[in-house]
Formats: C-alpha cells, structure tokens, sequence
C-alpha cells in the first residue's frame, strides 16, 4: 500500500481483492459496462480504442458467463 501503486482503489478494494470476497458489490459489472458504453458513445474520438474494446468485450464475455450481479472487480 506504501509503494508507487498506492491508489484509492486499493486502499477501497485491495483486501476484497486478496481475499477474493466479491458477494457485496460496489459496483456490479453490468452497470460498469452500461456506464462504460455510455461514456464511449458520448466521445466523438478521431483515433481508435484498441484497448478499450478489448477490455469492453472481456466485460461482456464475463456478463454472458454469468458474472453481471458480481462486483466489477472481480
């Protein structure tokens, strides 16, 4: 927690993550995926968002497995 990846997440989420303990979510992925495709149809970008694709379609495969109602970090 002390070293250059001390964020607030961490410090909000880092012992849900290592003890893997996902059953209340903050946030549930689907709605970080809603919120996710919102921000990105409201951006008019000239350049294209490889990584942000990718990232969009693990979300969906996640949504599909079942995964929707977890938190978003899982």
């Amino acid at each position: 927690m002390g070293g250059v990846a001390n964020s607030r997440v961490l410090e909000l989420h880092g012992q849900k993550i290592i003890d893997r303990t996902f059953d209340q979510p903050d946030l549930k992925l689907k709605l970080h995926r809603k919120i996710s495709t919102m921000h990105l149809k409201r951006e008019n970008l000239a350049v294209p968002l490889y990584t942000t694709a990718f990232v969009a379609q693990q979300m969906d495969a996640a949504i599909a497995q079942g995964y929707a109602e977890l938190d978003h970090t899982t």
